[in-house]
């Protein structure tokens, strides 16, 4: 053998011995990066919303925190869906500064998904389609035509109803809520399947300190729209109240519910304040309470979703971080957050609370 064929033969052992070493380093990266988009949600997204009150970056995923998100990341398949009207230009400068907080933690939590604002007849406003469009939302006009004039709150349902006919074989998961008020601080979509729909009850932490139908307010408009049995059933029964401002589930199944919503609803009592949330309760009751095969539930308060946390809810000045006292772990999706040194649409509904245990 010569001394130029010896280094031919040298060279190449080297060279495949690097190409083996390369190759084992660039599979274990990538499999390392798999497990990582597979358990570690909370690292497949960026969660960097701060404005100098809260710094996502710093609130606790990890660990036992980390457990609630059980389900693939969010994705385009999956669609947030809103929905606001301007009657005036005050009710802009009384919710602009919750929107510009929604909709930036949304472009923080859920980048990849879908986020849409139907804009029901009104004033349009050139600063809330700015905003939009700067936090990746598209605001989609919608005109519903009826013969009697209606609240906002009830006919957005037409809205949610008609969108969702057109478009819902787009999404595997839907989320429908408010515009204003429903802050979702990380993966929200990673906490369900496309197999549940769910609602929600305006309920304190731990599932205790539930609203229901013994509070007059929800009694009498319950009394207006189904009369006197039905709304004495739901006081008698203790009925929790469901809050119609969250649903979110298979986007199957939560068309089927806006279907309901819409076939539902009564024009000749739809101008009633609450009228939204009383129809809302009557569907949640009359067709998917104890029926195991809607797959539903009621999310009552959890790390996952809280209509109104108080008393537990902590906010940590020095991290800019909120969690909750009895777990440490820091929210997914709140309405209503109210804790010392700093809170999130906090309404006051302390004299209409009752214990449910």
């Amino acid at each position: 053998m010569t001394y130029s064929n010896s280094c031919i033969i040298i060279f190449s052992l080297i060279s495949l011995i690097f190409f083996i070493i390369l190759t084992f380093d660039t599979t274990s990266h990538l499999s390392k990066n798999k497990i990582n988009k597979k358990y570690n949600v909370s690292k497949d997204v960026p969660h960097y919303f701060s404005n100098g009150k809260i710094n996502v970056e710093n609130f606790n995923y990890s660990g036992i925190c980390h457990e609630v998100f059980k389900y693939k990341p969010h994705n385009k398949k999956d669609l947030w869906l809103s929905a606001v009207g301007f009657k005036d230009i005050n009710y802009w400068r009384k919710i602009r500064a919750d929107t510009i907080l929604s909709m930036g933690l949304a472009k923080s939590s859920i980048p990849h998904a879908d986020k849409v604002v139907l804009l029901l007849e009104g004033l349009e406003i050139p600063e809330f389609f700015k905003i939009s469009d700067a936090n990746g939302f598209k605001v989609v006009k919608m005109k519903i035509t009826t013969n009697v004039t209606g609240q906002d709150a009830t006919r957005r349902f037409i809205a949610f109803e008609e969108f969702m006919r057109e478009n819902r074989h787009k999404y595997e998961r839907v989320l429908v809520s408010d515009q204003r008020d429903v802050f979702i601080f990380a993966d929200f979509f990673s906490t369900f399947s496309e197999e549940q729909i769910n609602f929600v009850a305006e309920c304190n932490y731990d599932q205790i300190n539930c609203i229901d139908f013994t509070e007059r307010g929800n009694f009498n408009v319950m009394n207006y729209t189904y009369g006197k049995r039905v709304s004495e059933e739901f006081r008698s029964n203790k009925s929790l109240l469901v809050n119609v401002g969250t649903v979110f589930g298979g986007s199957e199944k939560v068309y089927q519910y806006l279907k309901l919503y819409k076939d539902n609803i009564d024009t000749t009592k739809w101008k009633k304040w609450f009228y939204d949330q009383i129809l809302h309760n009557h569907i949640y009751y009359s067709y998917y309470y104890n029926r195991p095969e809607t797959n539903s539930t009621l999310e009552r308060c959890t790390q996952r979703f809280c209509f109104r946390e108080r008393g537990t809810a902590t906010y940590d000045v020095s991290k800019k971080k909120l969690f909750t006292s009895v777990t440490g772990c820091s929210p997914v999706l709140r309405h209503k957050y109210l804790a010392k040194g700093f809170s999130i649409d906090n309404d006051g509904y302390s004299t209409k609370i009752k214990d449910v245990k």
